[in-house]
């Protein structure tokens, strides 16, 4: 990496102990963006591996990247990193348009380090000249949970996002205006469970923009931030403007010169073009993830605990209906038509936030607490989504638990009373009608309380899928005599040393499995595809190092068709940083890798029976999708068919290997 001239970085270290804040700045090649900011705190400064990741050691890192201020779109995205207390390794959460705020407050990176006594509320502000003032206020545990059952017409999350604006929003008012500015908050969740969530809405002119929230969900680190450090909220924005470049990139016709010069097209059309399928895409006459993903996957379509891979292609095709002819055809009709698109806070002709009244609707969550929960309605759905966000959980994780608990109840492993339940929940795909979908919201919306405040069975599915199902499968031994199937059996993680444990996205794919350093998230190849494990494993690997363009700078992935074309360009022309980001990006894994191994984290095989029929399953079915060429799908399938423990085994070994080929240049044989 060369740097011309020489630049540096700023960074915050936020005492949660002290109450004080702390401006360090540094070399820009020492920390280029916020994963490697993150890698130097907890690698070399702080050596979080050598600790639990509830140890105030663990710091909360969360930055920009190195190109945010330019007028670039997507370049904006709040990137937090740290020891996962779920995955129980090196983890990266992000938050679409969070970073400019953090701009404006005139630093790249935080570190919260410490931990407060009572819960802390924190407000950083940066001025025009770079200073930042801070200001910290605590709250006692049971004024924190009063806010969490209600303030000012809010609950959870959101209540402690008001309090905190009431608490702090003079700070960022200017005369008659506000600054730019932000609040990043958690909630109940958080307090008592692995998979806490950080959310945040968009704030404009002083005002919240109802519906437009963001959320930095997978890995728990809401849950790191309040158990941690005992930090609840954290605002910041400020006036700084000053970031220089070595071209002019805050001026949008800078930047289309660069364009037209670089790629011989205009930069807003070269973006909406790449980002067709997160605006509107006519082929389906949908947009954004939940349209067009419902609109494409077909009987791809997971549903009920993924027991939708156990149907034939025509049962698979019936449930399907019930999306194509109600759930989507309710999101066409109240989003679509009326346009009622947003963005995440940043300038961006994407406007990929789908709203209706005050709910965002993206795929994952619409789909892990939609078809996947039983539910194929949006108003249920509507429901369900947003007691979890209340609750602050990441809604993907909790999604899976929240199936599994339903399929659980279904199978006679629980009972309904133990969730506080009066009606049978519906979860038998061959005899399910679409009007069931509100009493499946119901059972979730009773779950995520009894999860959010660890109350019964709750505080055992606080710590995760992977350690609740073992505890299961002990405390109610009886049940799976009698029933025949165990609690671990019916559901299905990506686990991680002895107790670590992350459910996988919400897609039929086998790359969602392979064994990855950070799973849960994009960092792999998620196409529907006939690759041999072994290549697979290299193709994961190589999409896993051009996913980390996006975390290391800081952009938006939907951005990625254009951005990591274009990405070496900017920074060599706009900061003069002159990079192979590919092999940086390479190394950035590498370290990761080795953080985890000190650690103590490594690969495990698939524990449950339903991860490996998930992948045994993909094989038939692919097959009759997409052509072997060269038979040797015909030879996995074969292998599973005869001995389907062995052939899991070897094919999860073959895609490790293919995996490391490439991230480590081992060559295994």
């Amino acid at each position: 990496m060369e740097i011309t001239p020489p630049q540096k970085c700023k960074a915050a270290y936020l005492n949660a102990s002290e109450h004080k804040l702390r401006i360090e700045e540094f070399p820009l090649e020492q920390a280029l963006g916020p994963v490697s900011f993150a890698l130097l705190c907890h690698r070399d400064r702080y050596r979080s591996f050598e600790v639990e990741p509830y140890n105030e050691r663990n710091v909360l890192c969360f930055g920009a990247g190195s190109l945010a201020g330019a007028r670039l779109y997507g370049y904006h995205r709040l990137i937090f990193a740290a020891r996962s207390p779920l995955w129980k390794g090196f983890f990266i959460s992000t938050m679409g348009g969070a970073a400019r705020p953090l701009y404006h407050a005139g630093v790249d990176y935080v570190a919260v380090e410490g931990k407060s006594e009572d819960y802390l509320i924190a407000a950083l502000k940066g001025a025009e000249d770079g200073t930042v003032e801070s200001r910290f206020e605590e709250i006692r545990e049971h004024d924190l949970l009063d806010i969490f059952q209600g303030y000012k017409g809010e609950r959870g999350v959101y209540a402690v996002q008001q309090y905190t604006y009431d608490r702090f929003n003079e700070l960022y008012r200017a005369g008659d205006k506000y600054m730019d500015f932000r609040i990043i908050t958690v909630g109940p969740a958080a307090l008592n469970t692995n998979f806490g969530s950080i959310s945040s809405t968009v704030i404009r002119n002083g005002t919240f923009r109802v519906g437009v929230d963001d959320w930095a969900g997978r890995g728990g680190m809401g849950s790191l931030m309040a158990q941690g450090h005992r930090t609840v909220a954290i605002a910041y924005g400020g006036t700084y403007a000053g970031k220089t470049f070595t071209e002019n990139i805050k001026d949008i016709k800078v930047v289309n010169k660069i364009f037209e010069e670089e790629f011989n097209e205009r930069y807003t059309d070269y973006v909406i073009r790449s980002g067709t399928k997160y605006r509107y895409d006519p082929h389906v006459k949908s947009a954004g993830t939940f349209g067009v993903n419902m609109s494409v996957l077909g009987e791809w379509l997971l549903s009920f605990n993924w027991q939708s891979v156990n149907l034939s292609a025509g049962e698979r095709k019936a449930l399907y209906a019930f999306v194509k002819d109600h759930y989507l055809k309710q999101f066409n009709e109240e989003i679509v038509e009326p346009r009622t698109f947003a963005t995440c806070g940043e300038p961006c002709p994407l406007t990929c936030k789908k709203i209706y009244h005050e709910h965002k609707k993206d795929y994952e969550p619409y789909e892990a607490l939609g078809p996947n929960s039983g539910i194929f309605d949006q108003r249920a759905a509507e429901r369900a989504v947003k007691e979890v966000e209340v609750m602050g959980f990441d809604a993907i994780e909790f999604g899976t638990v929240s199936s599994w608990v339903l399929e659980s109840i279904h199978k006679g492993l629980l009972r309904k009373e133990e969730i506080g339940l009066e009606d049978d929940v519906a979860f038998d795909p061959r005899t399910y009608t679409i009007e069931s979908s509100h009493q499946n919201a119901q059972a979730v919306i009773k779950l995520a309380e009894l999860v959010a405040y660890r109350k019964g069975i709750g505080a055992l599915l606080a710590r995760g899928v992977r350690m609740a199902a073992k505890e299961l499968d002990m405390r109610f031994a009886d049940r799976v005599a009698k029933v025949g199937e165990s609690f671990s059996d019916n559901t299905l993680y990506l686990s991680y040393g002895e107790t670590g444990g992350i459910s996988p996205a919400q897609y039929w794919a086998p790359g969602e499995f392979v064994p990855l350093p950070i799973q849960g998230k994009y960092l792999t190849n998620y196409t529907i595809n006939s690759l041999p494990p072994r290549e697979l494993g290299r193709s994961c690997a190589e999409r896993a190092i051009k996913e980390m363009y996006s975390e290391e700078l800081g952009i938006c992935r939907f951005h990625r068709c254009w951005s990591e074309r274009a990405s070496e360009t900017l920074l060599r022309r706009g900061r003069g940083i002159d990079l192979n980001l590919a092999e940086h990006c390479r190394e950035l894994l590498q370290k990761i890798i080795e953080y985890d191994r000190k650690a103590g984290q490594y690969q495990v095989f698939w524990e449950t029976k339903k991860t490996r029929n998930v992948i045994r399953r993909y094989l038939a079915e692919v097959r009759k999708k997409l052509p072997a060429e060269d038979g040797q799908l015909d030879r996995w399938i074969e292998k599973f068919n005869n001995s389907p423990e062995e052939a899991a085994k070897e094919y999860w070994e073959e895609t490790r290997k293919g995996y490391e080929e490439i991230i480590t240049r081992v060559t295994n044989e």
